[in-house]
């Protein structure tokens, strides 16, 4: 089961100031390698290239939004504090989309 959160994101692009460029607030779900059983390629990889296995085991803060390009840096602010992440994927699936979901975040970062 996904649990929904309230998050703040803020993009920035690497390089420039700390200050963010934009920042919009929305609700997350998470997602995890549970999701590669919809995936038929073995490496289960995401939108950037890179496996989603890898990831979760490396437990890197990526994220899935169909709203900025890949590999975009995102400061993500949830009811735990603000982190880092990256997008590393697409999603969340329309039909969450038109729930009102802008982001499925990687378990891991979802839980910190």
């Amino acid at each position: 089961m996904t649990v929904a959160a309230l998050v703040l994101v803020s993009m920035w692009l690497a390089g420039c100031a700390p200050a963010p460029a934009a920042s919009r607030q929305g609700v997350a779900s998470w997602y995890s390698t549970e999701a590669c059983r919809f995936n038929r390629d073995p490496a289960c990889p995401t939108a950037s290239g890179r496996s989603l296995y890898e990831l979760e085991q490396q437990g890197v803060f990526f994220l899935a939004t169909w709203d900025d390009p890949l590999h975009t840096q995102v400061r993500v602010t949830g009811r735990q504090g603000t982190c880092q992440a990256v997008v590393l994927d697409r999603g969340p699936s329309a039909r969450l989309v038109r729930r009102g979901r802008r982001w499925d975040l990687s378990r891991t970062l979802f839980s910190h």
